[in-house]
């Protein structure tokens, strides 16, 4: 990304392409620059991070975890500890 490109907007773009139900394949032939974050046998945890440094505002960013079961995409979020849902990972 160059000076100036808006990680916000980029990340919301990766948003509207997920959805839950899709497949880690397919994900993964979207999205060339996930990150494994945590790796167990029915569970991957995937992290999409893009930051920018803009002259005025400085470095800018916005991330996103995305979290597959049995290799589905289940659910999508900021890392933020969640009460009523959960996902195990021993």
């Amino acid at each position: 990304m160059g000076c100036g490109a808006n990680p916000e907007r980029y990340m919301n773009n990766v948003v509207e392409k997920t959805y839950i139900g899709m497949t880690e394949k397919e994900f993964k032939e979207l999205f060339k620059d996930e990150k494994v974050i945590a790796m167990k046998p029915e569970v991957t945890v995937y992290l999409i991070d893009k930051r920018t440094y803009h002259d005025l505002y400085g470095w800018r960013g916005d991330y996103r975890y995305f979290y597959f079961v049995n290799q589905k995409l289940v659910q999508v979020d900021k890392g933020e500890r969640a009460v009523d849902y959960r996902i195990r990972i021993d």
